[in-house]
């Protein structure tokens, strides 16, 4: 099946040609000699395109294989061992306990975010403050196994969070100091009033100084 591009290339093969002709019957042989030349080209080409156009296909897929080949060996390198077998990435999570739970009470440290401070809604003023909240820390067992040689082993984990749920009958409470890394809470907008510069939330919609409306 001929291409798009085999017409082309025959086309201006063709015309060359054709030209050359009407060079060589004018006498003037440079023209006739290039036009010719040109015509050869194009048309030999257009013939030799299907092999160009396979064998850049071919040439493209083997480096796609090479580079996938490559990844899956770099992969296989770094990717996380067993042990006892050596197979990589053969570990599965068998089960998951909860071995302990304590609570207690903690120390916070919360981020407040001001925008639109002294009228200017550019500046930001961020606020620090530290509360003392409960908290629960939970000791977690974690066993996993090796899916080809079934060796298995455990870790366990510990987790400390706040928590405000009611405290079960008979738990124990002792007191400690946790830093827990909280998100910080949306930003608040505050902007001055125009006449008395007192400064108001967004949502007000009158000043709490002055009484002026918005």
């Amino acid at each position: 099946m001929t291409s798009a591009g085999q017409v082309a290339l025959i086309f201006f093969g063709v015309m060359a040609l054709l030209a050359a002709t009407g060079a060589g019957s004018e006498g003037n042989v440079g023209v006739a000699v290039g036009g010719v030349v040109f015509g050869v080209g194009f048309l030999a080409f257009a013939v030799y395109l299907p092999t160009y156009e396979r064998e850049s296909a071919a040439w493209a897929a083997a480096n796609a294989e090479a580079a996938r080949r490559e990844a899956a060996r770099l992969a296989y390198e770094a990717a996380p061992k067993c042990p006892y077998c050596g197979q990589p990435n053969s570990w599965r999570e068998k089960s998951r306990t909860i071995v302990r739970q304590a609570r207690a009470f903690g120390m916070v440290e919360r981020l407040e975010v001001h925008r639109g401070i002294y009228g200017d809604p550019q500046k930001v003023k961020e606020i620090r403050r530290q509360e003392r909240v409960p908290v629960l820390t939970t000791t977690t067992r974690v066993e996993t196994e090796c899916a080809y040689c079934r060796q298995t082993a455990a870790r366990e984990f510990t987790e400390t969070r706040e928590d405000f749920s009611p405290e079960p009958p008979g738990a124990a409470v002792t007191a400690q100091r946790v830093t827990i890394n909280l998100p910080p809470p949306p930003p608040q907008i505050v902007h001055r009033c125009r006449y008395c510069n007192t400064a108001y939330p967004e949502a007000a919609r009158a000043c709490p100084s002055c009484g002026a409306v918005f």
